[in-house]
């Protein structure tokens, strides 16, 4: 199997399993709304992976924010939907726009249009967020992991990984 090499955004535990727990109910009440060719599975880990382009912190890059906002959805050229947190990191060279993907399913012809947005997502979000009012979107963080992963053989490993602690801007 090919072993693949990329740099991650890890959120702190804590909020790992809040964003798992949302994963599980998001997933079964869409599931039980929609067509069965149009179910959506979840994906793993619940990580933000940096673009080739982002890359990953650099060196003495202060971070002033991280914040996790409420689910969304797009639909790929190929036809797949994705579903996924977005992230916003402010750093104090550049922003940063990540995407924690959660789930990922295949869409019929006619469901959606080409883009983001689907009403039944929409509909999933306004259903279970009552089961998760002490959670309120969007979500700050003051820490988080970075790193690097590799995948191979079905898992991971994590290395050169660091912990990030955001700090207020001096202005």
């Amino acid at each position: 199997m090919e072993e693949i090499t990329k740099n991650v955004l890890i959120p702190h535990k804590d909020i790992l399993f809040t964003l798992s727990k949302i994963q599980k109910a998001f997933i079964a009440e869409f599931n039980s709304n929609c067509p069965e060719r149009e179910r959506i599975f979840p994906q793993y880990p619940l990580w933000a992976f940096f673009s080739d382009t982002d890359l990953c912190l650099q060196n003495g890059e202060k971070v002033f924010s991280f914040v996790i906002d409420k689910t969304d959805c797009r639909r790929l050229s190929s036809g797949k939907q994705i579903f996924f947190f977005p992230a916003k990191i402010e750093l104090d060279t550049r922003k940063l726009n990540l995407e924690i993907l959660f789930a990922e399913g295949e869409n019929s012809e006619g469901t959606q249009s080409e883009g983001t947005g689907n009403s039944l997502a929409d509909e999933t979000w306004n259903k279970i967020q009552r089961n998760f009012l002490q959670v309120k979107f969007p979500v700050s963080q003051k820490s988080f992991l970075t790193g690097q992963v590799i995948f191979k053989n079905n898992g991971w490993e994590l290395y050169s990984d660091k912990w990030n602690t955001c700090r207020k801007p001096s202005h």
